[in-house]
């Protein structure tokens, strides 16, 4: 019989936590990489290379609020996106036009 077959207590929510959980974490990694991206533009001599990693930062900050919308994150994790959020909006903001 395969595990969680025949048994009360499939462990179905506790999958779906950790799927969750998994996710947020993919999230905040996901704003860190966005993060990086914003240093190296910012310190970056090559528009070229500026204007590419203002993009990157400008993707990922997309994806992460589209995709937030599938995950729950708890209140530490929600303070920790929002903080980070809103570091890539305000330094996207300030070089708007730059990518």
């Amino acid at each position: 019989m395969r595990p969680g077959r025949g048994r009360r207590g499939s462990g179905i929510p506790e999958l779906t936590e950790a799927l969750n959980k998994s996710g947020v974490e993919f999230l905040i990694a996901d704003l860190d990489t966005a993060l990086t991206f914003v240093d190296v533009a910012d310190s970056s001599g090559i528009a070229e290379v500026r204007q590419r990693r203002y993009r990157s930062a400008l993707r990922a900050y997309n994806s992460v609020v589209r995709l937030l919308r599938r995950v729950r994150p708890d209140a530490e994790q929600q303070g920790r996106i929002d903080l980070k959020l809103a570091a890539i909006r305000e330094r996207l903001n300030a070089v708007r036009g730059q990518y």
